[in-house]
């Protein structure tokens, strides 16, 4: 009897679902994805390592622009952790489909502190606690 092993490990931007193969993990963000978008609006990226189910999963979400896929595991970089790394941080290739596309880093936008209604001048996802 195999014994089910994986987790969901998140913080307030960035989240991470592992498990064995055939365990529904691409099934889960997929749903996560959908309720982010009910719920917020926003688009979900989806940084992806595991070349399984993952495209049927998110299937509607792509065709509707509520999530974009990229498949980490065709890029050539030196390290994958690295890419990774930076992709934690908001980097984001410029085409998903094309292995090897130059990564755009974060920019900065708008956020709106919820106190002073002003710009906090924040980058990526990081949102100051105080302004």
């Amino acid at each position: 009897m195999t014994e089910a092993v994986g987790a969901i490990v998140s913080s307030k931007n960035v989240g991470m679902i592992y498990s064995q193969g055939g365990m529904g993990k691409s099934t889960l963000g997929a749903q996560l994805a959908a309720f982010t978008y009910k719920t917020t609006g926003k688009k979900t990226h989806v940084v992806n390592m595991d070349g399984g189910g993952t495209a049927n999963a998110y299937s509607v979400l792509l065709e509707r622009g509520i999530a974009e896929i990229w498949n980490v595991d065709q890029w050539d970089e030196k390290s994958l952790f690295l890419t990774l790394d930076l992709a934690t941080k908001g980097w984001w290739p410029e085409d998903t489909r094309e292995p090897n596309s130059p990564l755009t880093p974060p920019f900065q936008k708008w956020k709106e502190c919820p106190n002073c209604k002003k710009d906090v001048g924040a980058k990526g996802f990081a949102l100051p606690a105080k302004c």
